[in-house]
């Protein structure tokens, strides 16, 4: 009688055991895939929020773009008149690399004192196409070779529908 209270009790926690086991396993499972829909979820929203605050920040380039564009010195075209306003305005923004304004041609000035062509750059034919501010691909700088994103806003003359030239920021990306 003994050996018979042995097996039982063997069986029986054995079989506690399994069960017990198979309890656990299935709670992990669930507390698993509850945990990762909500990390998903909370990443989701995350991204969502970070995607507005970006979008925000980018209108306000583009209206300070703009509103830089319609100052007398940039719509003047002469380097001499508006890189200071240029450093100046420059002077204000750290997260800024550069500034600076370009005629029709894509004959640009910086506020690093350099002068370079950004014809062949895609924001600067569709502004120009356009005479709408635009916000660049990420490119690689040609003052610099630094990774930006460039932000420019068209000039134009008065009385005049067609550019007469633009004016950017370039930003570096810092990743």
């Amino acid at each position: 009688m003994h050996s018979l209270k042995l097996k039982l009790m063997l069986i029986i926690t054995v079989a506690a055991a399994v069960a017990l086991g198979a309890v656990s396993y299935l709670n992990y499972s669930n507390s698993s895939n509850i945990l990762e829909e909500e990390l998903s979820k909370a990443a989701a929203h995350s991204a969502e929020y970070n995607a507005r605050i970006v979008d925000q920040w980018l209108k306000g380039l583009i209206s300070e773009m703009a509103d830089i564009a319609e100052s007398e010195v940039v719509k003047s075209g002469d380097p001499e008149k508006y890189l200071p306003f240029l450093k100046q305005v420059l002077s204000k923004h750290e997260e800024f690399e550069l500034l600076y304004a370009s005629d029709q041609n894509g004959e640009s000035a910086g506020t690093n004192d350099t002068v370079f062509n950004i014809t062949d750059r895609d924001y600067f034919q569709q502004a120009m196409q356009t005479g709408e501010a635009v916000i660049s691909d990420p490119i690689v700088s040609k003052a610099t070779g630094n990774d930006i994103i460039v932000v420019v806003a068209p000039t134009f003359q008065a009385g005049q529908t067609e550019p007469s030239g633009l004016v950017g920021v370039c930003v570096t990306l810092h990743c």
